[in-house]
């Protein structure tokens, strides 16, 4: 298995356990909140209930008197001075970012460069086909937020299939991923646009495929062929924290 593909099984865990670590925190806030009060760390508190400190600290956050942008220079670390009340939660976000690789500026950042590598190989195809499209934000503009990476302007023949557009995902696509994919997203495409192509670009299981009905779903290892220099630098591209 490829450096990227554990790096995407990996994430997917830690995005399991943020929504996991989001209910709890949520179902519990008054008493977590009284238990910070009282000096226990984000951390310590995580650590109890065995889920991820940022998710403590992110659902903690209003109460604590932080608006987004507040928080989000807290947590890349470039607050400045911080003053009363940050300070404390400044040093505390700082120890459980060693500990929570899910929110780390560093893999937010590999996440979004890695779905944007994706996309751009997904392109270099479809132009090397000749093949018209609207991406995400020009789509926006005509018909609302159900949006495909590329809409293509007629039916096209693409892999042997006529289809209509193409979404790109830099992950493993296993039954839960997919079940999420399809429900959240493909199965919109497939009612408003009709047929079109999903591609994991770290494989998928046999399973996922049984929850696409009208899509058909390929792998990057699939595609080489047609970007293989590009598929196997996405492929070698690890998550390091």
């Amino acid at each position: 298995m490829s450096p990227g593909a554990l790096s995407s099984i990996l994430i997917q865990k830690g995005i399991k356990l943020a929504k996991k670590s989001s209910g709890i925190v949520n179902s519990r806030k008054k008493q977590i909140l009284r238990n910070w009060r009282r000096g226990q760390t984000f951390l310590q508190i995580a650590r109890r209930y065995r889920i991820l400190p940022l998710s403590v600290a992110y659902a903690l956050r209003t109460s604590l008197g932080f608006n987004k942008k507040e928080f989000a220079r807290m947590v890349r670390g470039d607050n400045g001075r911080p003053r009363g009340l940050a300070v404390r939660v400044e040093r505390e976000i700082k120890q459980a970012l060693h500990f929570d690789y899910l929110h780390s500026p560093k893999a937010l950042r590999y996440m979004r460069d890695q779905g944007k590598k994706g996309e751009a190989i997904a392109e270099k195809i479809l132009r090397k086909y000749k093949i018209k499209f609207l991406k995400e934000d020009e789509q926006l503009k005509k018909q609302g937020n159900k949006t495909p990476d590329f809409l293509f302007g007629k039916k096209e023949k693409l892999f042997g299939r006529d289809v209509f557009w193409m979404e790109s995902k830099a992950t493993i696509g296993r039954l839960a991923e997919a079940r999420g994919d399809w429900n959240s997203q493909i199965k919109h495409y497939v009612k408003l646009f009709g047929p079109g192509i999903v591609v994991y670009w770290f494989g998928y299981t046999d399973e996922a495929l049984e929850v696409f009905n009208g899509a058909y779903v390929y792998s990057g290892r699939s595609l080489k062929k047609y970007a293989e220099k590009e598929i196997s630098e996405l492929e070698s591209r690890e998550l390091r924290l």
